[in-house]
């Protein structure tokens, strides 16, 4: 029983992290899509923040989101986050879990090769006729 309730715990935090970071790059793409874009700004700051504070109480001490073991999480959370991170780079970093899952999985020696070949690229994040593109 003891280790049916500890997946269950991981089940729950993989779905609320995912959850979250699906919102928080849905929540951005809107707002760079947006007409509005200036005016939008500052309200999805501040939900930004909110919705950060929350994923990173979900990411906890890691070194990733489910302890131990790296998983499609992690990545999703690496990728959201990093394109955010271009736009509100001193909001992100005041989400100290998150800067270092995002910094764990850079270093990963198994993640080398591909972060310096040219097949990584970090912009642009959205299309051309975005008003921010990254």
């Amino acid at each position: 029983k003891q280790g049916h309730g500890r997946r269950g715990v991981k089940a729950v935090v993989s779905t609320q992290s995912t959850g979250e970071a699906v919102d928080l790059r849905l929540a951005f793409q809107k707002l760079c899509l947006d007409e509005k874009f200036e005016e939008n700004k500052q309200a999805y700051l501040e939900k930004m923040e909110e919705k950060m504070g929350i994923l990173d109480t979900y990411i906890g001490k890691g070194p990733f989101v489910l302890g131990e073991k790296l998983t499609y999480v992690d990545f999703m959370v690496f990728e959201y986050v990093s394109q955010i991170r271009k736009f509100a780079p001193k909001r992100v970093e005041k989400s100290g879990n998150i800067v270092r899952l995002l910094l764990h999985i850079r270093e990963l020696p198994q993640l080398q090769a591909f972060f310096n070949s040219e097949e990584f690229k970090t912009v642009p994040i959205n299309p051309s006729f975005a008003k921010f593109i990254g």
